[in-house]
């Protein structure tokens, strides 16, 4: 499967009902919902990778053009390769923690739940190892732009500031709340399937 394929996959199937869902349903979907899973965790580690690596270079195009005066921007570069760093860090954390098809189930459902569980924490946390690095980052090169500007470009305009800012919050409560949401409606439902499969397993009647 491709990225494509991995991203409508996530998208069309059904969203878990928890403690409710049919044990045979479970045991029969187990490995194609897991194998989706860890689909979607790659997609999300590469593109956001490669999207923060993509914004560092246009930071330092920005820094470049400033000269010495653009100092505060490596501020930012910092900040974003921080960002940049932590989601390579989970990708290689995953793959080296992923089990392989041949594993027995109950290792395999083991693993799965921890790395439900460890994605839940991630969320929890998302505001000091995500957010609030990108909108230091963001502001440190808007306002350092805003600082150099000439008095005739928009970037001095009070309201352009304004509107920037509101802009900026709005993105970031929406990216909290997508979060949340899917925390909501997919992590810990999904949490609770696992629990109630791996209970089968270990006590099969």
């Amino acid at each position: 499967m491709n990225w494509n394929d991995y991203q409508a996959a996530w998208k069309r199937q059904p969203l878990p009902v928890g403690t409710h869902a049919d044990l045979s349903n479970l045991k029969a979907t187990f490995d194609r919902k897991r194998q989706i899973f860890y689909g979607g965790l790659a997609v999300r580690d590469f593109a956001e990778s490669a999207a923060g690596l993509l914004v560092m270079v246009a930071m330092f195009a920005m820094w470049w053009k400033l000269g010495r005066d653009g100092w505060p921007i490596g501020f930012a570069e910092i900040l974003t390769g921080g960002v940049v760093a932590a989601f390579i860090r989970e990708r290689r954390r995953v793959a080296k923690s992923r089990l392989g098809p041949e594993a027995p189930m109950i290792e395999k459902v083991d693993a799965y739940l921890n790395e439900l569980r460890h994605q839940r924490r991630l969320v929890g946390a998302i505001f000091f190892w995500y957010l609030a690095p990108l909108a230091t980052a963001i502001f440190t090169v808007h306002f350092t732009l805003v600082f150099h500007a000439k008095p005739w470009e928009p970037q001095r305009d009070l309201w352009f500031n304004v509107v920037f800012m509101a802009f900026y919050f709005a993105c970031f409560a929406l990216v909290v709340w997508i979060n949340r949401h899917a925390v909501k409606t997919r992590l810990n439902p999904r949490v609770d399937e696992l629990e109630k499969l791996r209970a089968s397993l270990l006590s099969p009647t």
